[in-house]
């Protein structure tokens, strides 16, 4: 028969430390098994003798979508999900859009990239990236783009354009 005794109680006049040793008991006059306690807790605290470890899921990890817009004149922005998004890129500056906060998980997302020309010559560039790399399309193509060099030569051989919308490309992903 077993006992077990609280740590510093006393059964029959022997007294219980709480160390890890084990401690003979002594009840209804048997000599039982010995017992181990962990220093200074309650029994009630006592870990299991095997512990079966508790598995911590891993989360998905989440996809960060941008888009880096360069090499404009004039104006480039974006439109995601039918809202104007993010910073505007003037005259050849280099923009890079966190499009995260404007996806809707799970669900179709639309991105649109637009190209304003003030008037005379026009250029652009965009690069959609996925976790830092260019995104590669459905079709196997790399996400990215560009036409003339701003400030050197215009794009389609230095066309002249009216002030207005030149040029728009549409994407549609799930993220």
């Amino acid at each position: 028969m077993r006992a077990i005794i609280h740590p510093l109680t006393t059964q029959k006049g022997v007294k219980m430390h709480a160390r890890y040793f084990p401690t003979y008991v002594f009840f209804m006059g048997l000599l039982c098994s010995p017992t181990l306690y962990a220093q200074d807790s309650a029994p009630e605290k006592l870990p299991s003798i095997n512990p079966s470890p508790t598995p911590t899921p891993t989360p998905a990890p989440k996809n960060v979508w941008r888009v880096r817009l360069f090499n404009g004149d004039d104006i480039q922005y974006v439109i995601c999900n039918g809202k104007r998004h993010g910073a505007e890129a003037n005259f050849n500056q280099t923009v890079e859009i966190d499009l995260n906060s404007c996806l809707i998980p799970g669900q179709r997302n639309d991105l649109e990239i637009v190209i304003y020309n003030t008037g005379g010559g026009y250029t652009w560039g965009y690069s959609i990236l996925k976790n830092g790399a260019v995104a590669i399309t459905e079709s196997g193509n790399r996400a990215e783009r560009y036409c003339g060099e701003a400030g050197t030569i215009g794009c389609d051989n230095n066309a002249q354009a009216p002030s207005g919308i030149v040029r728009r490309w549409k994407y549609y992903f799930l993220n």
